[in-house]
């Protein structure tokens, strides 16, 4: 019964099942910073990546805001909120530092 109630819930909110495994798109971005040569395609990377963070920053938030909603204890939900911090701020730093590798 249990496996039937987590294909349901799985299929009802778009949660990846059992045998499905969880999007990946930073493995394809770990793999271009070893092919991309010239400068603009490096540039591109960090921006991408800087832009996974962002979407990052949005998941911590909601989880976030679930584990203040379901009352787990108030440490949980405070390290949920400096992670999301720290995720916008690397991704602004990462914003900044991009255009430094068309330079060289």
């Amino acid at each position: 019964m249990t496996v039937y109630a987590q294909a349901l819930h799985a299929a009802l909110y778009g949660l990846p099942t059992t045998e499905e495994s969880l999007p990946a798109a930073l493995d394809a971005l770990l793999q271009a910073t070893h092919t991309a040569s010239a400068p603009e395609q490096k540039t591109a990377v960090l921006r991408q990546v800087a832009e996974q963070l962002r979407n990052a920053a949005e998941i911590i938030q909601r989880y976030q805001y679930r584990a203040q909603w379901d009352r787990f204890p108030a440490g949980v939900a405070e390290q949920l909120a400096d992670a999301h911090d720290q995720a916008q701020h690397t991704a602004q730093a990462l914003d900044r530092v991009a255009p430094a590798f068309p330079c060289h």
